[in-house]
């Protein structure tokens, strides 16, 4: 070192071959070295900037009183890294990642700062576009009708739209997005089309997860708090990394839950009638009728007959769950209309 935190003209070569600005200051923030690529970012010449002020010279006035903080800092011996604009001679300024720490002498005591910086116009300008793409893409994905989510190896949602998460039970994307997945799947069970448990290995998205491609099916959802069911075809696929390997999926949910109340309306129709014109025992066909209607219309059917002293008589009840029927049986044995 010529001096107290000057570089050698054998060092000073050296730092002139980086492509970062390396810039020294003093304790009081002079300018005691400048090397070329400062020279070439800041449009000043080294022998311009050697005995200015950092402060003045390299930085915007608006950010001086925040630099004076964190070179002060610095000198206590600390170090920062950060974004901050850079000025140019002209008075133009540039984003720079800059990181400044202290200088020290050959007896260990902080001698000055040094700072090291370089140009992240381009980075800033590739991230702010990827930012605005990928704000352009929520907007329409949330505006879709068909839910949309995207999950990562642990089932947890890395993306969803409002329609997603309104198939699923939940008022917003956002509220969906921070629920636990564990605690979203205890909200519903999942079945398959005609109501029948499906082990979540056999869900769309944990299938399109392990590779498979172009993954489709019906799935039923029944929400527990309320008993409502839902019917949606769901479509995944694998998203794959640049190394082939699935770091996560897209799901596509279309519902058709007005289409399958719709079928299943009428098939009960269909089966209805042919009981209805099968036999002439209105009490038999009223029985069956009963257990037919469950569960395709409703969770409860029960049916009553007016007698002819004017008292009820209960023909049949049915539940989805015998033991409510039985339930439903003794409560009318012990509270009779």
């Amino acid at each position: 070192m010529d001096g107290p935190g000057v570089p050698s003209g054998f060092e000073s070569h050296l730092l002139d071959q980086v492509e970062a600005a390396v810039i020294a200051t003093d304790l009081a923030g002079t300018i005691i070295h400048w090397n070329r690529r400062a020279e070439q970012l800041c449009g000043r010449p080294r022998e311009d900037a050697l005995g200015l002020a950092i402060v003045e010279t390299a930085f915007p006035e608006a950010d001086r009183a925040r630099l004076d903080e964190t070179m002060a800092e610095v000198r206590g011996g600390g170090r920062w890294d950060g974004e901050l604009p850079v000025r140019r001679r002209d008075g133009a300024s540039f984003p720079a990642f800059v990181t400044l720490s202290a200088l020290r002498d050959a007896d260990g005591h902080v001698a000055g700062v040094a700072g090291v910086f370089v140009d992240v116009t381009e980075q800033r300008r590739l991230r702010e576009e990827v930012q605005r793409s990928r704000d352009q893409l929520d907007v329409i994905l949330r505006g879709v009708a068909d839910g949309i989510t995207v999950q990562d190896p642990s089932g947890q949602l890395v993306f969803a739209n409002d329609a997603a998460a309104r198939a699923i039970g939940f008022s917003t994307a956002e509220e969906l997005m921070a629920t636990p997945v564990a605690d979203v799947m205890r909200r519903f069970e999942v079945m398959d089309e005609d109501g029948n448990p499906l082990p979540l290995e056999e869900l769309p998205g944990r299938r399109a997860l392990k590779g498979e491609t172009d993954v489709g099916r019906v799935l039923r959802f029944r929400v527990r708090a309320t008993g409502e069911e839902r019917w949606s075809m769901v479509k995944a696929s694998p998203i794959l990394g640049p190394d082939g390997s699935v770091p996560m999926a897209l799901n596509i949910f279309h519902d058709i839950t007005e289409a399958k109340l719709a079928e299943h309306a009428e098939r009960f129709l269909g089966e209805s009638s042919a009981l209805l014109s099968s036999s002439l025992d209105l009490e038999r066909t009223l029985t069956t009728l009963t257990t037919l209607a469950v569960p395709a219309l409703a969770d409860w059917c029960i049916v009553d007959m007016a007698q002819e002293d004017g008292s009820i008589r209960q023909l049949a009840v049915a539940h989805a769950d015998p033991e409510k029927a039985e339930l439903a049986r003794e409560l009318r044995r012990r509270y009779p209309p």
